[in-house]
């Protein structure tokens, strides 16, 4: 072989190598990245298992992959620090593959009617003197109205019957209703047709003026097997015990069975409404012990961490007092989203180390 030959061998080779180094560069670049969709800091440029948790790695999408890249040694967020705008508040990105893997729930602040569950312990009423200072009263009113030439004195035996009626704690509404009745309530007796029992629940001083007469109720006891009965507010007394502080919230109540015996304790849950407010469901409030965060569900996969003023936990809602709109939807079980994404960690710092 000739000098000539050996030198036109050698560029070709050269050649070649450059060709190939170039191609597996660019390759390189532009290489598919795998990601575990649990813990997003294992990533690699090949399919295998997560060294964590042994996950099988999924395909990085090419939204997740640039914004890694873009924000290196910025806590992996997408977006910019500092005062924000509508148009410019941090977000992060998580792909559809790990909403569903995760499973991401989302509700909505919404203006609702938000009501407070009362607890008090109670007894099934058996009240013979309650039962018949009521039919004193109706039986003097009826007699009143029967007896023009009774009157007199059936005016003095419903006066005093309404005395009693006080004393054991009904309101003058209460007593003005007992006028319409026909006769005393049997349930007070455990004889009443439609098989209701009443419940005597003590509601301390504090809850009292939450409590309206219609207002649902759930009784159960230890020795009912668990049963739930379900039944409504009658009326509150008006007279509050001096040692205990709690008045007496009478409830007329369902007795499937006849499991509720006369004078059984139970145990009193009464829903109250507490008013109309602009509120989350509780568990989209993550409290990161300074302050309070929901995470907004934007447009395509992104997520905006949210700082608000929660205000009062009623029922399964928390009130919101500033920070939200009605209509925004917000992830329901925002915890579990945070801890799944070390991004959404991220950016709840970044906004703590922006807080002046």
């Amino acid at each position: 072989m000739n000098k000539k030959t050996i030198i036109i061998v050698l560029l070709a080779v050269a050649v070649a190598g450059a060709v190939f180094l170039a191609v597996n560069s660019r390759n390189a670049g532009s290489g598919q990245m795998y990601i575990c969709p649990m813990h997003p800091q294992v990533v690699q440029d090949r399919p295998g298992s997560c060294p964590i948790c042994g996950m099988d790695l999924v395909p990085m999408e090419q939204d997740s992959k640039e914004s890694m890249e873009g924000h290196e040694g910025h806590g992996d967020v997408s977006g910019s620090a500092g005062a924000k705008t509508d148009k410019d508040r941090e977000t992060v990105y998580v792909s559809p593959y790990k909403q569903q893997l995760i499973n991401i729930r989302l509700g909505s602040a919404e203006v609702r009617q938000l009501e407070t569950v009362i607890t008090a312990p109670g007894v099934v009423a058996y009240d013979p003197e309650l039962y018949s200072a009521q039919l004193d009263y109706i039986t003097a009113y009826k007699s009143g109205d029967k007896y023009a030439e009774t009157g007199g004195i059936a005016q003095k035996l419903k006066e005093a019957a309404g005395q009693k009626l006080r004393s054991l704690g009904l309101s003058a509404a209460d007593i003005r209703a007992l006028e319409k009745k026909d006769g005393p309530d049997r349930s007070l007796i455990m004889e009443d047709p439609a098989g209701n029992v009443t419940v005597y629940a003590q509601v301390y001083q504090e809850d009292i003026g939450l409590i309206r007469a219609g207002a649902a109720a759930e009784i159960t006891a230890s020795t009912a097997g668990g049963g739930v009965f379900y039944g409504a507010v009658t009326a509150v007394d008006n007279v509050l015990n001096r040692e205990t502080r709690s008045s007496r919230v009478r409830i007329t109540a369902g007795n499937r069975d006849n499991v509720l015996r006369p004078e059984m304790f139970v145990n009193v849950k009464i829903r109250a409404a507490k008013g109309v407010y602009l509120s989350v469901p509780e568990e989209a409030v993550i409290d990161t012990g300074v302050k309070s965060i929901v995470f907004i569900s934007g447009e395509n996969g992104h997520f905006e961490p949210r700082e608000i003023v929660r205000g009062e936990k009623m029922g399964e809602y928390y009130a919101v007092k500033k920070g939200l709109k009605g209509g925004e939807v917000v992830v329901v079980n925002g915890n579990f989203l945070v801890d799944s994404e070390s991004r959404l960690k991220a950016a709840i710092s970044n906004m703590a180390a922006h807080t002046h």
